[in-house]
C-alpha cells in the first residue's frame, strides 16, 4: 500500500485520477470527481475508445515516480511468481496439506506455465517499449469526466508499475468485455486500428505502423488470460470478497485453450 501512494500522489500530480487534498494516518481527502464510469461494452464506442486511447498515451509518456524503475519489465516475474504459487496450492492440497487448492487442481498448470513460456518468447519479439502501465483498465478504473472540459482519465493505481506498452492495450481490449467474458465482443480489426490510431496521434495514413503496433498488442492478449487467470485463482483461495474469483480465472484461463477464443484471436495464435 506505501508504494501504491506513492505511485497515487505521483500520478495525481501529473493530472491523473483525483486531486490528493491531503494525507493522514490510514486514509486521505482526494477531490471528488464529477462523472460517472462506463459500462465495458461502451468504452468501445469510437468517441469514447479515442479518448481512452489518448489517454493512455498520456499515462505512457509520464515519467515514473522514483519508486517505480523502468528498467525492467515486473510483468513477467509476476506473471511465474503467481502462476507457481498455483502450481504449489494445487500440490499441497493433493498432499493433504492445504484443501484450499483442491478445487484449482481442474487446471493443469504445468500445461499453463507452458503457455506463459510460448507466450512470454512471443510477446518479447515485439520489443515492446517500457513505461509507467496501469496494468488494470477495466470499466470502473476509467472515468469519464462530465462538466465543460469532460475528457477521460484513470483511476486505482493499485497495479501500477513498470511494464510493456502493449500489455496495458491488449489488457484493456480484454477487459472492454465484462467479467462475463463474451469474446464474440472482442474489439474487431477496425476497432483495433481506431484505437491505435488514436494511440499514436496518426489519424490518416502511416498504415503500416498502426498495423505493428496493433499486431504488438495482440502479442499480449495470452498474457493478460494469464495474468487476471492466474490472480483470480490465488484470490479465490485467500480474499474474503463477495466475487466469484474461481469462475473468473476459469473463464481467462479457459480463454488459452477453448475453441471461440482461439478463433477470435486467429491472427495471434497462428
Amino acid at each position: 500500500r506505501e508504494r501504491e501512494e506513492k505511485v497515487l500522489l505521483h500520478l495525481s500530480a501529473k493530472g491523473f485520477g483525483a486531486s490528493v487534498l491531503g494525507i493522514f494516518e490510514d486514509g486521505r481527502i482526494e477531490q471528488w470527481l464529477l462523472g460517472r464510469t462506463p459500462e465495458p461494452l461502451e468504452m468501445k464506442k469510437p468517441e469514447v475508445a479515442a479518448q481512452i486511447a489518448q489517454a493512455l498515451q498520456k499515462f505512457h509518456a509520464s515519467d515514473a515516480p522514483p519508486s517505480v524503475s523502468l528498467d525492467r519489465s515486473c510483468l513477467w516475474d509476476t506473471l511465474h511468481g503467481w502462476i507457481n504459487a498455483c502450481r504449489t496450492a494445487v500440490k499441497e492440497a493433493d498432499e493433504g496439506k492445504d484443501l484450499r487448492g483442491k478445487k484449482l487442481g481442474v487446471f493443469d498448470f504445468e500445461r499453463v506455465a507452458k503457455e506463459l513460456d510460448a507466450a512470454e518468447k512471443r510477446a518479447k519479439t515485439f520489443s515492446s517499449p517500457l513505461v509507467l502501465c496501469h496494468n488494470d483498465l477495466l470499466s470502473g478504473n476509467v472515468f469519464l469526466k462530465s462538466g465543460a472540459n469532460g475528457g477521460v482519465t484513470f483511476i486505482d493505481f493499485e497495479y501500477s508499475t513498470c511494464g510493456e506498452r502493449a500489455f496495458d492495450i491488449a489488457n484493456h481490449w480484454c477487459e472492454c468485455v465484462g467479467f462475463e467474458c463474451e469474446w464474440e465482443n472482442f474489439h474487431s480489426e477496425e476497432e483495433q486500428r481506431h484505437f491505435i490510431r488514436h494511440y499514436l496521434s496518426i489519424h490518416e495514413g502511416r498504415d503500416e505502423e498502426v498495423e505493428r503496433v496493433r499486431k504488438e498488442a495482440l502479442a499480449f492478449v495470452p498474457v493478460s488470460h494469464l495474468f487476471w487467470g492466474s490472480w483470480a485463482c490465488l484470490q479465490a483461495l485467500h480474499s474474503e470478497i463477495d466475487f466469484d474469483f474461481y469462475g473468473y480465472g476459469f473463464k481467462r484461463l479457459s480463454a488459452l485453450f477453448s475453441s471461440e477464443p482461439r478463433s477470435v484471436f486467429a491472427s495471434i495464435l497462428a
